[in-house]
């Protein structure tokens, strides 16, 4: 909308958007999934301001005067620009909401929380039925723990593919004078969704519970 407001509450915002995916992202490469998973609320919920104080009036104003929470944040911007991205089966409204909902039980030390961290150790496969059975292991060294690590990055991919849609639309006019940085950031889209792709390809975008802990209690 580019009224002075918005364009600092978007550039502050937005650089807090960018750290938090970084975040995330060097945390589960390290090993350390349990604080990576602890930030997929907040990126949700930069996420929705981010949006809301770069495309709707009024919202920079509101957001700077600590008035604007993350929820009405979401409920704004997806008012105004309720196509910039289609979840499926679901309004972009009612997709931005559940997915706040959904990582409540990480925000405040749950035991799902901590159950990222734990890695299975298989011993015996049962002749019969060719399941395994073992024990868990705290993950104390910060090994990566394959199975939640590619969970955890398939949903931070879909959170860039996010973020670069609705900086497309809030910075439309920006970007369409300058092409070079249209153009680049078109490669990277295109990058982007070709690692979803191979996520999807391996079904890995469950982070409502620990894939790990899943591979030993099925």
């Amino acid at each position: 909308i580019g009224t002075p407001n918005a364009k600092s509450s978007g550039l502050l915002v937005g650089n807090h958007l960018l750290h938090l995916m970084s975040a995330c992202g060097l945390l589960n490469g390290s090993g350390h999934h349990s604080p990576a998973v602890t930030l997929l609320r907040p990126l949700e919920d930069a996420l929705d301001c981010f949006a809301a104080v770069t495309m709707v009036n009024g919202a920079a104003e509101l957001w700077s005067q600590r008035k604007l929470k993350p929820s009405k944040a979401a409920k704004m911007w997806t008012e105004i620009a309720g196509d910039t991205f289609k979840p499926v089966n679901t309004t972009l409204s009612e997709y931005r909401k559940a997915l706040r909902g959904q990582f409540d039980h990480y925000m405040h030390c749950s035991y799902d929380l901590c159950l990222w961290d734990l890695f299975f150790s298989p011993r015996v496969r049962d002749p019969q039925t060719g399941a395994l059975s073992g024990s868990y292991e705290i993950n104390q060294g910060g090994r990566v723990i394959n199975t939640n690590a590619h969970a955890i990055d398939a949903h931070l991919t879909a959170h860039h593919l996010e973020c670069i849609a609705i900086v497309k639309r809030a910075y439309s006019q920006e970007l369409g004078r300058e092409s070079q940085q249209l153009q680049e950031l078109a490669r990277l889209e295109t990058e982007i969704v070709e690692i979803m792709e191979r996520h999807n390809k391996h079904k890995c975008q469950n982070v409502l519970i620990p894939p790990e802990w899943m591979r030993g209690n099925r």
